[in-house]
């Protein structure tokens, strides 16, 4: 049985949910909607700890893609990456979760001018991890 027919098995029965590897693509710049089509903005970050009130952004990623409405995403049309120096030295801890190191963060600072630019023209944008990023006010 070939992976593709195997898939196509498991995603017929309620007992399973299939997954499927998401394939790198290359950003193909912006491009005019139509339709239906959307442009969502995923954010990610990584942080010098687990603590929301104490630790800082060490880094910020985005991926700017066109979707369908009905799930399929039609292009990527921009990435952007950023990086940023913290007030003191990385633990080794998040030096191992992040790959992320003290030289790497030297001098560096997000220009928030440019990730608002990045997002201003997203119908919806998408955090990783929003209930660590972004916690509520009352938690």
């Amino acid at each position: 049985m070939t992976p593709e027919l195997a898939a196509k098995v498991l995603e017929a029965s309620d007992d399973y949910r299939e997954l499927r590897r998401l394939r790198p693509r290359e950003a193909s710049g912006p491009r005019t909607l139509t339709g239906d089509e959307r442009l969502v903005v995923i954010v990610d970050t990584e942080t010098t700890g687990l603590d929301h009130r104490t630790h800082e952004v060490i880094e910020l990623g985005m991926v700017a893609f066109v979707h369908d409405g009905r799930g399929e995403v039609l292009s990527v049309t921009a990435e952007f990456s950023a990086l940023q120096e913290p007030s003191g030295p990385l633990t080794p801890e998040i030096v191992r979760l992040t790959g992320i190191t003290d030289e790497m963060l030297e001098g560096k600072r997000i220009d928030l001018d440019a990730v608002e630019a990045f997002i201003a023209e997203a119908d919806l944008i998408v955090a990783h991890n929003a209930g660590f990023d972004r916690p509520s006010a009352s938690g």
